[in-house]
């Protein structure tokens, strides 16, 4: 093993870690895995597709979810970044 492949990988994982941190990968699976359980409370227009047709005053609230905690092309940037240092790291093997 050499020390640049090690070094190589290890800034590969660490783009890789950064770039889902940047995305908030985490919370987009628990929307997408949340059940879609019609009993449960409207909390949103993501929980409830058809808000738009109600009218503005009866539309349930937007849940606290601010869009700039998410940097899309921080983290693709660094999700590619992190995939070409592990090809170089895996290469230099």
């Amino acid at each position: 093993m050499s020390a640049v492949g090690v070094l190589a990988l290890l800034s590969g994982f660490a783009c890789f870690y950064y770039g889902a941190r940047a995305l908030e990968l985490r919370r987009a699976v628990a929307r997408v895995n949340r059940p879609d359980d019609p009993a449960e409370n409207v909390t949103g227009v993501d929980d409830a597709p058809m808000a738009w047709l109600l009218p503005p005053e009866e539309r349930p609230e937007m849940p606290a979810d601010p869009a700039e905690d998410v940097s899309v092309e921080r983290g693709v940037a660094l999700l590619a970044l992190g995939a070409v240092v592990c090809l170089f790291g895996l290469l230099s093997f």
